[in-house]
């Protein structure tokens, strides 16, 4: 626009095949709770074991992914720069895992692509286990902004004696949308904070 504010943008089709881990990985293992096995509506007394594991079969994800934002390098501040960037990106069959409770709400909704990672105790029908693969996900999509901040400044400025320059650097990055869909609906789990590595969530926030 002019030798302060510069604009750009893309637009582009990606494609992201399967990594070694996601294909290869070892199995691991940990626990989770289930107060009632929504499949069959019954008590779950004891802690369900999660079984996480890769996938070999896996397809490409194919995404579509938007930004547009802004450069300004102020004449009347030097060695100021400030930047935003908005961001939309749409990933089909998207790879990721699918939490042990996730799986079994699902099955009990009547998705039953996911009753065949939960198994049972031959006699009692309880919950003895959960596999939580990599899975091709309907739909994957997260939008939100980039800000960045930075000034460098000669020391001098404070003190005329001093050498050098001094640097601050401010990151952030605000996500309006992280939205998991399938058969039954959509998720959105911006602004949450699970704790757990299989599940995608961020704070609406985060900086640095």
């Amino acid at each position: 626009i002019n030798e302060q504010l510069r604009l750009r943008g893309t637009l582009s089709r990606d494609i992201r095949a399967a990594n070694v881990l996601e294909l290869y990985s070892r199995v691991s293992g940990g626990a989770f709770f289930v107060p009632i096995d929504r499949v069959l509506n019954i008590p779950q007394p004891n802690p369900v074991a999660t079984i996480t594991s890769p996938n070999p079969n896996l397809d490409p994800e194919r995404s579509t992914t938007s930004t547009l934002g802004a450069i300004y390098q102020p004449n009347w501040m030097r060695g100021l720069r400030l930047s935003v960037d908005y961001f939309d990106i749409d990933i089909e069959d998207q790879i990721a895992r699918v939490d042990g409770q996730t799986i079994i709400d699902r099955c009990a909704q009547g998705l039953s692509t996911y009753c065949p990672f939960i198994q049972r105790q031959a006699v009692t029908n309880l919950i003895t286990a959960v596999s939580s693969p990599f899975l091709n996900l309907n739909r994957f999509k997260t939008s939100g902004v980039d800000v960045e901040v930075a000034l460098v400044r000669p020391m001098a400025d404070i003190a005329a004696s001093l050498p050098g320059n001094i640097a601050v650097r401010l990151l952030a990055t605000y996500t309006g949308h992280l939205t998991t869909t399938d058969a039954f609906g959509s998720i959105d789990r911006a602004g949450q904070l699970t704790g757990s590595a299989t599940v995608n969530s961020v704070p609406h926030w985060q900086g640095n």
